[in-house]
């Protein structure tokens, strides 16, 4: 077992598939890790025992309860609680155990990142990483949408089914959720995530109640939402144990100097302050900070005696520690102040650097000197008299609770006046630093790197400036943010427009803010406003006339960015159209207007702004072809298509890809956006038709370059709802439609990726055809054996459209396909309905012998006792355990990225245990099945391991070959 940066830890086998590290960053962010360390590391030894003897929460441990909520009053240290818990039950159980721990903490500083697809797609990508079984299923969900460029992001449909798919990888899962009351999602106070994400778990719950076991807990102060979900019996307190505060106490009493050496009084300290506490963490620690203040032991009885006082004893302590901020030194008290407002007011947590870099500069900055420009990370925190603190792992500075969030909020008309003008002026001052004028870091294409190359550099010197300038991107995402919920003075106008009129600062902004694409070149002002939907800038951008030249000349980075540039300025000059349609005309080096980079960003109201200003441009495409509407097709964005679809000079019908001749329907069928669906076959139902036109007419009938329908499209990704709306618009003219490249008819497309509803509804259409094939000579049969769901192979068994053993072109069968794509599943659905195991192919090779070549344990321990002579041979004398040892580079890579020591060894020891031959057979070629493992390990060590010095030397493996290289390179 290895463990990764990302806290998961599974099998050599899934480090070494290609593209695991890529496919999780693609489902989402692995921040959870940090935050589990942070939290953690704040855990003072000995404290929070008291939840593992609990009886509700080992009544739930051991299951006999499926949810539980742990409810406390805030500062009682939930989150702390949780991530001990966490750390437990990650300990607890292992993959071996086949159990998975999946969490997410929630909190008042990342609305943005709290959405119920964002939360949802965090579980799945830890699942994925622990190593499902299923896991396999998102790598090819990965490779089919990756197809694109940029590369599509799952859906909210498409996650959840990633995740119930996941699911059903493991025996146990937990999932762990901190902090409810604190899950606010992007849209506002209204939105709650976490309901939708609990309603679906608790769905999988009841479905999956039979093949795994689903266990939920949460962590939330007192509130009539959380309660809804979860019954009394599944509810437990969570409240500051005297124990624990008189331990926590005890730890930080020692840290106070005024009296660290007079031992004597702490006792009396500590017994003072955990009767004070309330039992709350947070308010004994700004008890405890309060006297860290104090520069002599007769100063502290009076603080306990105040303690001890009635009223509100959080906020009066907050007040508190505001008098000791505003008693320091000028500059302590004004570094206090900036501080505070940055991190308070900010629109996502920041890092100690992002701050420090942020305070560092004024509106006459052009360069930062890292070394004498930044404030000292250790006076800030002091400055602030307790109220921040600094996560280990992230390194992000943070207010101590969300309840000094709010009361620091109620300080925005005092203290902290003006936060967001502030933080909008620390931003727009950082995009100005010379540093940025030369546009984003590019790598001049010499001829010897590929795309992929070249991208690796791109972002590798991306990575660079970013850590040279942490507080880069944040500035470039949020200045608009923050303006816009401030009055911005006229220096802050004209300090927009300044940065907006400097191409080089612009392509540096939107490469840092939109992970800069090695091919983002000619982006200017108007191409980032509408990207980032900053309407009123936009307004004023465009209002304000063409920018006067400055005189001053940056030179750039990036060629292809300074040919833009060039060629933009020649059209507006040479152009007779008003400023603003000039303006919002101009294209980047892709072909991209201002619409269309509104439109894959799903600013709804940035569209109607640009096509009230400019209509035409929202059916010109860019270089591959995809109109502003393909694209908020693309990205999922349903509303802004449909606001699209509502102008009526935009090209709906006529808009094709360039590089695949997809349709808006066939994009909408494919991303599963029945709204958008509708619209367009209202819109192509209006158009007059008479009865002499042929159903070619209709938009459904439309094929793309490889004869796709959308019917096909929405059959293949599982879209019912769709699937119904079109064959009803077309009265079933395509329901047995094939594609010209694959052969494949929409019920071949649902039996190959396993949806079984899309099928059954298809099974039923009166013209249905079941008995095709697609151009492999491939049925309904052999394609719903090769998917990974069960239930529609039992469908497709049950239509007895063919024999259990029928053979495809090539003599295998379906048991052969369900071994050849290693589903376990399937082979036991196929074996149990009587599907022969030795059932040869034309070349002579059985499902077991193709199980074994694809080291499919779980199917090779199945068949082997099953086949009545387990050294039966191919057309080239190969037994099993010669399959085995294949070194063929399309089953497990020619690297041996794919191989797996300890299913190799499963493998291995099914076959040996039921009688197969070492080295009494011989293949064609005169080699025995030990010759050709023992040649397969050497290489696979030598290829894969060597770099971890697995084992030191080969042995005579004839005498102990089961306990030879195999249990050594797994060592």
């Amino acid at each position: 077992m290895y463990s990764l940066s990302d806290g998961a830890t599974f099998s050599g086998n899934w480090l070494c598939v290609p593209h695991v590290k890529d496919i999780a960053n693609w489902l989402a962010a692995g921040v959870y890790t940090e935050h589990q360390g942070d939290f953690f590391s704040k855990v003072h030894p000995g404290t929070g025992k008291w939840i593992f003897t609990d009886p509700v929460y080992r009544k739930w441990l051991d299951g006999g309860l499926n949810r539980l909520l742990l409810s406390g009053i805030p500062g009682a240290g939930k989150t702390i609680l949780a991530s001990n818990i966490i750390h437990d039950l990650q300990n607890r159980f292992t993959q071996r155990d086949a159990s998975a721990v999946a969490f997410f903490y929630s909190s008042f500083k990342r609305h943005a990142d709290q959405s119920s697809l964002s939360i949802t797609s965090s579980l799945v990508r830890q699942l994925f990483l622990q190593g499902s079984k299923n896991s396999h299923d998102v790598l090819n969900l990965y490779e089919e949408l990756n197809k694109d460029e940029p590369p599509a992001r799952l859906n909210q449909k498409e996650i959840s089914a990633s995740l119930e798919s996941l699911l059903l990888g493991f025996s146990r899962v937990i999932f762990i959720f901190d902090a409810l009351d604190e899950c606010q999602g992007p849209n506002g106070p209204g939105d709650k995530p976490w309901e939708d994400v609990l309603t679906l778990l608790y769905r999988l719950q009841d479905k999956l109640n039979s093949k795994v076991v689903v266990q939920i807990l949460a962590t939330s102060r007192p509130i009539p939402e959380a309660d809804r979900y979860f019954q009394v019996l599944e509810r437990c307190r969570v409240q500051a144990t005297d124990d624990d505060l008189a331990t926590f106490c005890d730890a930080m009493i020692s840290n106070i100097r005024c009296i660290a050496k007079k031992t004597e009084l702490h006792p009396q300290i500590r017994d003072a302050i955990c009767a004070s506490a309330q039992g709350m963490f947070l308010l004994a620690k700004l008890h405890c900070d309060a006297l860290m203040a104090k520069t002599k032991p007769k100063d502290v009885p009076e603080s306990l005696k105040k303690f001890r006082e009635g009223g509100n004893a959080l906020e009066r302590a907050y007040e508190d520690t505001m008098q000791r901020i505003k008693s320091q030194p000028a500059e302590h008290k004004e570094l206090a102040r900036r501080v505070l407002t940055c991190i308070t007011f900010c629109a996502r947590p920041l890092t100690v650097a992002e701050v420090q870099h942020a305070l560092a500069i004024d509106e006459n900055t052009t360069e930062l000197d890292a070394e004498y420009d930044l404030d000292d990370p250790e006076l800030m925190i002091s400055s602030c008299a307790g109220l921040v603190t600094v996560d280990a792992q992230s390194n992000v500075m943070r207010l101590v609770h969300y309840t000094t969030q709010m009361f620091l909020q109620s300080l925005s008309e005092g203290f902290l006046l003006d936060p967001h003008g502030f933080i909008a002026s620390c931003c727009l001052n950082y995009l100005h630093l010379d540093a940025f004028t030369d546009g984003h870091p590019y790598v001049e294409n010499d001829g010897r790197c590929d795309n992929s190359e070249l991208k690796e550099k791109h972002r590798a010197l991306r990575e660079i400036r970013n850590l040279e300038y942490p507080f880069l991107r944040y500035s470039a995402e949020y200045w608009s943010h923050h303006l816009s919920r401030t009055t911005p003075a006229i220096s802050a106008a004209g300090r927009v427009l300044s940065f907006l009129d400097c191409p080089g600062r612009i392509a540096c902004a939107f490469d840092v803010y939109f992970g800069g694409s090695l091919f983002a070149h000619g982006i200017t002002a108007l191409h980032l406003l509408a990207r980032m939907g900053a309407d009123s800038w936009i307004m004023e951008y465009i209002s304000r006339g063409h920018p006067l030249d400055s005189g001053v000349a940056f030179p750039r980075s990036c060629s292809k960015c300074t040919n833009s540039e060039l060629e933009q300025k020649r059209l507006l000059m040479g152009t007779t159209m008003p400023w603003e349609r000039a303006a919002t005309s101009l294209r980047d080096d892709d072909g991209r207007t201002p619409i269309w980079h509104a439109a894959v960003r799903g600013n709804t109201s940035t569209i109607e702004l640009l096509i009230n200003r400019h209509g035409k441009l929202v059916n010109v495409a860019d270089a591959n072809g995809r109109t502003p509407l393909l694209s908020t097709i693309y990205a999922d964005h349903e509303d802004t298509a449909l606001k699209i679809l509502e102008e009526p000079t935009v090209l709906w019908k006529e808009t094709r890809e360039n590089f695949r001749q997809r349709t808006a329907l066939h994009v909408a069928a494919l991303r599963g956006r029945e709204s958008v669906v509708d619209r367009l076959l209202e819109l192509d139902a209006d158009i007059p038709r008479n009865e002499a036109e042929s159903h070619e007419a209709l938009l459904t009938s439309v094929q793309d370059e490889n004869g796709v329908t959308p019917l096909c499209f929405a059959a293949a990704s599982g879209h019912l709802g769709i699937v119904k709306r079109l064959l009803a618009y077309s009265g079933g003219r395509e329901l047995n439609v094939a594609t010209h490249v694959w052969r494949c008819t929409p019920g071949l497309w649902a039996a190959k990726f396993g949806r079984l509803d899309v099928l059954r509804h298809l099974a039923v259409q009166e013209a249905f055809k079941a008995n095709v094939c697609d151009r492999d000579g491939l049925s309904l049969l052999h394609l719903s054996a090769s998917s990974s769901d069960v239930p529609t192979l039992e469908f497709v068994l049950d239509m007895r459209i063919l024999p259990i053993d029928a053979l495809d072109p090539r003599g295998r069968t379906a048991l052969w396909w369900a071994a050849h794509h290693c589903h376990g599943g399937a082979a036991r659905c196929l074996i149990s309905r009587h599907a022969n195991p030795e059932a040869a192919d034309d070349d002579g090779v059985t499902p077991l012998m193709e199980a074994a070549s694809r080291h499919c344990a779980d199917v090779v321990a199945l068949l082997s006792p099953l086949v009545s002579n387990i050294d039966s041979t191919d057309n080239k004398g190969k037994t099993a355990l010669h399959h085995l040892g294949t070194t063929d580079d399309s089953k497990l890579g020619d690297d041996f990225s794919d191989f797996d020591p300890g299913l190799f060894q499963s493998c291995m020891d099914s076959l040996l245990e039921h009688g197969a031959a070492l080295e009494d057979v011989r293949d064609e070629e005169g080699n025995s099945p030990y010759d050709t493992l023992y040649r397969y390990a050497t290489l696979a060590v030598q290829t894969e391991y060597s770099n971890h010095r697995l084992f030191t030397a080969l042995g005579d493996l004839r005498t102990n070959f089961r306990h030879g290289i195999v249990r050594a390179a797994a060592e």
